[in-house]
């Protein structure tokens, strides 16, 4: 019985102790916060990330007007990690800083949180700010934080001319499942004059929007002479059940290009495991030169089990 005591206590003292010295490293590193060295409070606002306490919180927002940049862009990231509440309103203060990092670090840490009130904030993030890294950023927490009002601007976005934001806007176009952006992705997917990679992220976005509208654009795009662009139309085509894109994922296995046998056997992970074509294909993958082709393989053929013969 005694034995059994000593072993509750220290079943219920374990996590207690490790509570405690969680809680010592964390006063330890917001006392270096008020470090004269920005190197310092740097560093220990890095480790405030990790260590997760929220009894951080309060020294994390006051370190967001620090003097150093650094200091508040590496507080915005804790106050991210650490998902409290109470860093909404400084987080979206945030937004205005001088340097691009800081503004970057903030919006982050604001689809980290994911609160309603900062829709409208990040929103105006992405339409007005000069940095093109920052706007990349505010268009891929838009489609995090899933408010449809984002919806808007986020289309206005995608007939832009910066390619990085526009590719950014389709996918978390295709995250909010955008009715009205099928019509501009559609566009783009059937544009050659558009660049590849913004076509593909398009094709992405329609395979989560199902329409009627979305579906045709897909399966017209399964003819297309740029066979990437084709696997990956069978691929969203796929996601929605439509077999369509069977021969297309097929034929992309005998292709030089890493990219589109990769693609093409993930075209074949929503296809019928009993079907002869994909069973063949699947086992000709696993046998591709690239590792890459082959793992990817592995993981489609246990999903649709589909046997794997083992090497003598």
């Amino acid at each position: 019985m005694i034995k059994k005591i000593i072993f509750l206590l220290a079943v219920i003292t374990l996590p207690v102790l490790r509570l405690y010295a969680v809680s010592q490293e964390a006063e330890k590193a917001m006392e270096v916060l008020k470090s004269t060295s920005a190197a310092d409070r740097r560093r220990a606002a890095s480790k405030l990330a990790g260590l997760r306490s929220r009894e951080a919180v309060p020294a994390l927002i006051e370190a967001l007007e620090d003097e150093d940049f650094g200091v508040r862009a590496n507080a915005a990231d804790a106050l991210g990690n650490l998902r409290d509440r109470r860093a909404v309103k400084p987080l979206i203060k945030l937004l205005k800083d001088k340097d691009r990092s800081v503004r970057i670090s903030a919006v982050v840490a604001l689809g980290f949180l994911r609160d309603a009130s900062a829709v409208d904030p990040v929103m105006e993030v992405l339409e007005k700010d000069e940095d093109e890294g920052v706007r990349i950023s505010a268009a891929q927490v838009l489609g995090i934080l899933g408010d449809k009002k984002a919806v808007k601007p986020l289309i206005s976005a995608l007939s832009g001319k910066n390619m990085r934001i526009r590719a950014q806007a389709a996918r978390s176009l295709g995250k909010l499942n955008a009715e009205e952006a099928v019509g501009p992705l559609s566009e783009i997917t059937k544009s050659e004059k558009e660049e590849k990679r913004l076509r593909i992220y398009s094709i992405e976005a329609l395979g989560e929007i199902k329409t009627a509208e979305s579906m045709k654009t897909l399966e017209k795009l399964l003819d297309s002479k740029d066979l990437e662009i084709a696997v990956n139309a069978a691929t969203s085509l796929g996601k929605h059940g439509n077999k369509e894109g069977l021969k297309t994922a097929v034929k992309g296995m005998d292709s030089e290009s890493v990219e589109v046998r990769r693609a093409s056997v993930m075209a074949l992970g929503y296809m019928d495991g009993k079907d002869k074509e994909v069973v063949e294909a699947v086992k000709k993958a696993l046998n591709d030169p690239d590792s890459r082709v082959k793992k990817r393989a592995e993981f489609v053929a246990q999903s649709l089990g589909i046997e794997i013969e083992e090497k003598q």
